[in-house]
């Protein structure tokens, strides 16, 4: 929008004309939930859900679980409303407090 002013510098701030500001539309929000359900980690030469890899007890597994879940979620919006990530961020949580090296 136009804005009103002077800069740090003493120069006047440049007014955009109304048509060049665009509003920002994003892609559809992800629900971590449904994300995290669809995602399988190696173990043991075998493709298990994630929930069963952030529950392991090998390190490398549990690390593989976060990657594929941050790999998953990386640059996409996700989803606030009306849904219940308890389980998930407290199974994230679990695995902070068990590797924090």
């Amino acid at each position: 929008r136009a804005a009103e002013g002077r800069r740090a510098g003493g120069e006047a701030e440049e007014e955009l004309p109304e048509e060049v500001v665009e509003e920002v539309v994003f892609g559809e929000l992800l629900d971590l939930n449904a994300a995290a359900a669809k995602i399988r980690v190696e173990i043991d030469e075998e493709q298990r859900p994630f929930d069963v890899a952030i529950e392991s007890k090998k390190w490398n597994h549990r690390k593989s679980a976060l990657e594929a879940l941050l790999s998953a979620t990386d640059g996409v919006r996700i989803k606030a409303d009306d849904v219940d990530y308890h389980d998930l961020v407290a199974s994230i949580k679990k695995v902070i407090a068990k590797d924090v090296h």
